[in-house]
């Protein structure tokens, strides 16, 4: 038991430099008493590209009988001003405490913790337990940007996907018009529902085994012993109330900033969303008002 804690700790650990600058962004919680809200970064690390985070999720979770959690999404490339200047954005934000200070930013809400998922460790996870079932909403052919790799196929429908095409799934965007963000991100929060759901529902024998498989793709600033507390009130709850919706995402190609793909700011969308989320309920209707649909 001292030796599987031990390895747990060390495989989620953040480096001490991350770890440092995370605890001058980071909100102070009582997790067990109090909503508090967690950033999820999906990392891709690329050979030539360096690392990036490519997907991000916001968790809520507010206590009491009922057990509310909530995972909504925030927008991959959006303008952030930097010290007062937006002629230099920084679209894509690098580094744990600068993803949660923007976030923290674009969103209005305190990030009290911080988890990164790997991908390249995901997909070696998903193939380990045999792949997961995702509802894919459109056929896609993916092919990565550097072209040295094979395109990866996946057809439309409840489909069980490999490593590669969840990672392919949690890339894509460009396939999809006009709502490319907003797919791609209700894409990755199907994946995030469907690993969970393939944990929690493993036989019992079968879960230390898997967390300590998933742990070595993840790093967080959350330590164990309140990793295990939350896990443990997650489980007995018995069947939790989870809740998903999309950030503001509306946005399009501009020129002034080298022809990339940004959303638009949204203050307002953001501050009617999360109002619905603090109050723990269903923030699917905020949803539809924000983004129009």
């Amino acid at each position: 038991g001292a030796w599987y804690t031990s390895s747990l700790a060390s495989n989620m650990a953040l480096d001490a430099q991350e770890q440092s600058e995370l605890s001058s962004v980071l909100a102070p919680s009582d997790s067990q008493m109090e909503p508090f809200y967690v950033l999820l970064v999906g990392s891709d690390n690329w050979e030539t590209y360096g690392e990036r985070s490519d997907a991000r999720a916001r968790a809520h979770r507010s206590g009491g009988p009922r057990h509310h959690h909530g995972v909504g999404s925030a927008r991959h490339a959006v303008r952030v001003q930097r010290q007062g200047r937006e002629d230099q954005p920084d679209v894509r934000v690098n580094g744990a405490a600068g993803a949660v200070t923007a976030v923290q930013d674009l969103t209005g809400v305190k990030i009290s913790d911080y988890v990164e998922i790997e991908f390249a460790g995901l997909a070696e996870f998903v193939d380990s337990i045999g792949g997961i079932y995702v509802d894919v909403p459109y056929t896609i052919d993916y092919q990565v940007y550097t072209q040295d790799q094979a395109p990866v196929h996946i057809e439309a429908g409840n489909q069980l996907l490999n490593g590669e095409q969840c990672v392919a799934l949690a890339r894509m965007r460009t396939a999809y018009g006009d709502d490319q963000e907003a797919i791609r991100q209700s894409n990755v929060r199907a994946m995030a529902m469907a690993l969970m759901k393939n944990v929690l529902q493993a036989p019992p024998v079968e879960i230390p085994g898997l967390i300590q498989n998933l742990s070595q793709c993840v790093s967080t600033s959350i330590d164990l012993q309140t990793m295990i507390s939350l896990a443990t009130d997650f489980a007995q709850a018995g069947n939790p109330t989870i809740y998903t919706c999309t950030g503001p995402y509306k946005g399009d190609f501009m020129e002034e900033y080298g022809g990339l793909w940004l959303c638009y700011e949204d203050p307002e969308g953001w501050a009617t969303l999360m109002k619905a989320v603090d109050a723990g309920e269903n923030p699917e209707a905020a949803e539809t008002t924000v983004n129009g649909k």
